[in-house]
């Protein structure tokens, strides 16, 4: 008899174990599960967010530890910021200095008593109650203008599109000094101006003082009627309760109009004015000049005698609100793109847009002021300006 083989079995070898890939494994999951709770501790525990902002992250600077900007105490200077730059306009030079406190350019221009207007790379600057009109960016005066009346009010978009608030008309001209439109008040007075981020709508808020109460309205002009039909360029007017008081508009991304006024904050959605925030007695600040968000300081007891500022930043598209508490109530603020820093008076708190803490500047003596522009801080002092990198 034949026998057949049908399978030819071999046992095999025990499979090794790979001891440094199961180590390595088992490190990364753990460092992954304290990165958890360390992330977990550090959202919610605010004394254990401060040690680590303070001592790992390296968040909390002090006084004279920055690149400094002297300043001439005896002469009238005007700080602003706008693009990458700190800018010190006195006695009729329009100076800008980098992060590094280094002087970037000179550019002399005729103002005394300047208003500034800036977005992203462009900054105008006007003559208050004169006629000097001026479009800047960088060391470059892109073009000037001597206006027949006086300026009340000015604006620039991203674009360098620039609107100028006179007493009976509001004026829009292009990045390159073209007059595009003009918008005549008869009875009203334009409080403030703005033009959206492409360039097709001029928007104006006025305040009508002629009836026994103010009324507050804006309107919005379309640039191409304006100049094909003009009778018929105004394609949308919203008039205010006559308890509201209209204080400051912003055209934000999507060309999404916010309407702050003294009691809250709206926004225009298609042909509708919807209202997004209310301010009650605790409100101090509020601030719409943001990206995709609103601002909202109100104080929040933390003591019998002492109060925290809660700040509350509002995304205008989602309506999703974040926090921040500070330690004392700020006696003013400043914003710029997704920053919101805190004038607490010995004290600068930067906060981003998410809530989150940038940086904390703390300093001996009283800060005269703030200002901020891309990834830096001015703080204002009399004689001079300590520069902050964000």
């Amino acid at each position: 008899m034949e026998y057949y083989v049908l399978n030819d079995y071999k046992q095999q070898p025990p499979r090794k174990i790979n001891k440094k890939k199961v180590a390595k494994t088992t490190i990364i999951f753990i460092a992954v599960l304290i990165f958890i709770v360390l992330f977990a501790m550090y959202v919610g525990n605010g004394e254990f967010r401060g040690w680590i902002d303070k001592y790992i992250l390296g968040k909390e600077i002090t006084e004279n530890t920055g690149a400094i900007i002297e300043v001439d105490s005896e002469s009238n200077s005007y700080i602003y910021a706008y693009d990458r730059y700190i800018v010190v306009l006195s006695r009729n030079h329009l100076q800008n200095y980098n992060g590094s406190g280094s002087k970037e350019s000179d550019v002399e221009i005729t103002i005394t008593n300047p208003l500034f207007a800036s977005s992203g790379k462009y900054l105008c600057v006007a003559e208050k109650g004169g006629n000097k009109l001026y479009l800047i960016s960088g060391e470059h005066i892109l073009w000037q203008k001597d206006l027949e009346q006086e300026i009340s009010q000015i604006s620039v978009n991203r674009n360098g599109y620039v609107s100028v608030s006179h007493k009976t008309t509001v004026k829009m001209y292009s990045n390159e000094g073209k007059e595009l439109t003009t918008a005549y008040l008869s009875s009203t007075y334009a409080i403030d101006t703005a033009v959206s981020n492409d360039n097709e709508e001029l928007a104006i808020a006025e305040i009508n003082y002629s009836g026994s109460l103010l009324q507050s309205s804006v309107k919005i002009i379309s640039v191409q009627k304006a100049a094909s039909d003009p009778e018929n360029a105004v394609v949308y007017t919203y008039k205010a309760d006559k308890k509201s008081i209209i204080t400051n508009i912003k055209y934000q991304d999507g060309n999404m109009l916010i309407l702050m006024f003294d009691n809250g904050i709206m926004k225009r959605v298609g042909e509708e004015t919807l209202e997004e925030t209310k301010f009650d007695g605790e409100t101090i600040f509020a601030d719409v000049n943001l990206n995709g968000n609103t601002v909202q300081v109100r104080k929040s007891k933390s003591g019998l005698f002492s109060s925290e500022g809660q700040v509350e930043i509002k995304q205008v598209s989602t309506g999703k609100t974040n926090i921040y508490m500070s330690d004392s109530l700020p006696k003013a603020i400043e914003t710029y793109e997704d920053v919101i820093a805190l004038n607490l008076g010995t004290q600068v708190d930067f906060i981003h847009t998410n809530g989150w803490l940038i940086k904390k500047y703390t300093s001996t003596r009283n800060i005269k002021d703030v200002v901020i522009c891309g990834n830096l801080a001015g703080i204002i002092y009399k004689d001079k300006i300590e520069l902050v990198n964000l």
